[in-house]
């Protein structure tokens, strides 16, 4: 408590936290919810739990259960969430803009449109605070570990990775798991710095649990990562001949991380739920849309080298090609004689191996870790050749690397945000919506999750690849047929994976015709190799292309 009161007075901590929430913020309106209708009632933040996802697990949890209980994640962040819905829950019950609660669309709600939006932007602040919150934790773990230089670069090297910024600005769980792990190694960091007290023990236990009650991906790189504390904190006791209560240490982190998960996870309140939850996570390839077969690479050394190598290659777009040098460079300089850096690097292992190999599969916001662990290698590269006495050639050089790292990683984020406020989609509703009067139908094949934002008064028909999606269309005969990539696309197809080509190819057969292709152009596009955030899976700005019944 004493060092948090301490962190609060100074400037310079106020500062980046400023810097941080003006970068963070652009964008937090991006996607909301156009709840006009039934199937528009999610933002086009993919697995995002802001929102109306929150609502029905809070129904769940305190109100009555239902069959269809979606228990993918823990529960923690959405009662976080919960925290800081209640007041303006209330607050629509005293205005009278709710009247009970309902499962089905409008779900009591009086303007569905407002309030989801509403409610969304609320999640996302809280995502925009706690990304705020890592910068700050990055600035003084570092400061904690090396001074005040590397904290600095450290602050700057978080902040603008396209993994924190964008996942900074949605409401899914990347951000608020990452602010939980930040926490855990800054603890981590303050043991190895000023010594392991039974205090920081129980805060470290705390803080992993409520890490993997927010997300189960913090379970491996916190699994290793503890573990590789506790052999360096026992070859420390048995290296100080003074020393005593070898175990305390141990046994205060071991009890209250299982005290605080029993809490926190809801084991206690709720173990159904979580019994539930881990059923799900066992059985995920069944539970994964029907895109195992898509994204999980075979059991096999090819698989795992696969799924190795697009992580070093997100890694690559998540920090840049320079950084990445500086950081691996970073690395080996620190690694051999620093215990912060070897734990790091077993966050590191613990992420690929008990994460990424244990699913075998990987996205480029499963690299948000690895990226914050980056920035401290990164940030510690630099300081050291801006400090180089007998080199000091590193210096000129080492400057021209910042910029050019920092540019990078800058032009990425302007480029992000750009397709955010211009994303194609926007342009795409309104057409629609000029071009359609009531009793037209729209047709789509892609999540509803991601259409662009219609008016109530046109039908939509959400049709899936199988068993029959050309008898329906046959039958039905809408006037417009949606083409657009979404998370399950390959970078430049036009379209969904679930659109069959059987049908897609028939199209002109049919008497369909493209009437409006909406694309905006993303800017740098060739200097940054990809148009949009790494795939596979387009989730900013995708290309829409609306197809019309123009013949009967």
């Amino acid at each position: 408590m004493l060092f948090l009161t301490r962190v609060l007075k100074e400037r310079e901590v106020w500062i980046i936290g400023l810097l941080s929430l003006i970068i963070f913020l652009p964008g937090i309106n991006w996607g909301l919810p156009h709840a006009t209708h039934a199937l528009g009632v999610h933002g086009w933040d993919m697995d995002a739990v802001a929102g109306l996802p929150t609502l029905v697990e809070l129904h769940h949890l305190f109100i009555v259960p239902e069959s269809d209980w979606y228990v993918a994640y823990p529960i923690v962040h959405y009662l976080v969430l919960g925290v800081f819905y209640t007041p303006y829950i209330a607050w629509l019950y005293l205005t009278g803009g709710i009247s009970g609660s309902s499962s089905q669309y409008p779900f009591g709600l009086h303007d569905p449109v407002a309030v989801l939006q509403n409610l969304a932007l609320i999640g996302r602040a809280v995502a925009v605070l706690m990304a705020t919150g890592i910068v700050i934790t990055c600035y003084l773990t570092a400061r904690t570990i090396w001074d005040t230089a590397t904290a600095r670069f450290a602050a700057a090297a978080v902040a603008l990775p396209t993994p924190i910024f964008y996942n900074a600005r949605v409401g899914t769980l990347d951000i608020p798991v990452l602010f939980w792990e930040s926490l855990c190694i800054l603890v981590i960091a303050r043991c190895l710095a000023f010594g392991f007290t039974t205090k920081r023990a129980i805060w470290l236990g705390i803080l992993s649990a409520l890490a993997v009650s927010t997300k189960d991906q913090a379970t491996g790189p916190l699994a290793l990562g503890l573990l590789t504390l506790l052999v360096i904190y026992i070859l420390h006791q048995r290296g100080d001949a003074s020393a005593t209560g070898t175990w305390k240490f141990p046994v205060a982190l071991f009890l209250s991380g299982l005290v605080g998960f029993a809490v926190v996870s809801g084991l206690i309140f709720w173990p159904q739920r979580l019994f539930d939850h881990f059923v799900y996570i066992r059985n995920y390839e069944q539970n994964f849309f029907g895109m195992a077969a898509v994204f999980i690479r075979p059991p096999t050394l090819a698989g795992y080298a696969f799924v190795t190598w697009e992580v070093l290659t997100e890694l690559f777009f998540s920090v840049g090609p320079i950084f990445l040098a500086i950081g691996s460079a970073g690395l080996i300089l620190t690694i051999r004689r620093n215990p912060f850096a070897q734990v790091l690097c077993a966050m590191l292992v613990g992420h690929l191996v008990l994460v990424v190999w244990a699913v075998r599969l990987t996205q480029f916001r499963y690299i948000i870790l690895a990226t914050y662990i980056f920035s401290f290698f990164i940030a510690r590269a630099f300081a050291l050749a801006f400090t180089q006495e007998r080199a000091k050639w590193l210096v000129p050089v080492a400057f021209t690397c910042a910029v050019l790292g920092f540019a990078w990683l800058g032009l990425r984020c302007v480029n992000l945000t750009y397709q955010m406020f211009y994303d194609s989609r926007y342009q795409a509703g309104k057409w629609i919506d000029q071009h359609t009067a009531p009793g037209d139908q729209l047709a789509f094949f892609t999540s509803q999750n991601v259409l662009p934002p219609l008016d109530g008064h046109i039908g939509l028909i959400k049709l899936y690849a199988d068993p029959t999606p050309m008898e329906e269309i046959l039958q039905s005969r809408p006037r417009f047929i949606l083409a657009q990539p979404d998370f399950s696309s390959k970078i430049g197809s036009d379209r969904s994976h679930f659109f069959p080509d059987t049908v897609y190819d028939q199209l002109g057969d049919l008497g369909y015709t493209i009437s409006a292709k909406f694309e905006t152009p993303p800017l740098f596009s060739a200097f940054f190799l990809n148009n949009t955030l790494v795939g596979p899976g387009y989730y900013v700005n995708p290309p829409v292309t609306v197809f019309e019944l123009t013949r009967k």
